[in-house]
C-alpha cells in the first residue's frame, strides 16, 4: 500500500481579485474531485488589509495520483489563469505519508 500524499498550495492575492480567484479555486476543485486518487480538498483564508492569504490542502491517494492531476490540461488551464491573478506560481509544500513533516519536500506550484 502506498502512502497518501497531501499538497499544501499558498498564494497571495490582491483584494481587487479575491472574487475571480475564488471562483477559479471553486473550479479546480471539482476538476479535482473528478480525478481519479482525489480523497479530499479544503482552503484556509486569511485576509489582510491588502491582499488575501490561501492555502490550499488536498490529499491524494499516492504520488501517481498527483502527477495525474498535475498533467490534466483542463487544471493546468486553471492554474494558469489562477497565476495571471497572483502574478506567478503558488508556495508549494508536498508531503508524503501521514504528517505534513514527513518527507515534506518544498517546490514551485509553477514547475508543474
Amino acid at each position: 500500500m502506498s502512502d497518501s500524499v497531501t499538497l499544501a498550495v499558498t498564494d497571495h492575492v490582491p483584494m481587487e481579485a479575491k472574487a475571480r480567484y475564488e471562483a477559479l479555486v471553486e473550479e479546480l476543485h471539482r476538476l479535482f474531485e473528478a480525478q481519479n486518487g482525489f480523497l479530499s480538498v479544503d482552503t484556509v483564508r486569511h485576509s489582510r488589509p491588502h491582499q488575501v492569504e490561501y492555502t490550499v490542502l488536498s490529499r491524494w491517494s499516492d504520488e501517481a495520483a498527483v502527477t495525474q492531476w498535475r498533467e490534466n490540461p483542463a487544471i493546468r488551464e486553471k492554474l494558469a489563469k489562477i497565476e495571471a491573478i497572483t502574478g506567478g506560481p503558488a508556495q508549494h509544500v508536498q508531503a508524503i505519508g501521514l504528517g505534513v513533516n514527513r518527507h515534506a519536500k518544498l517546490t514551485h506550484l509553477g514547475g508543474l
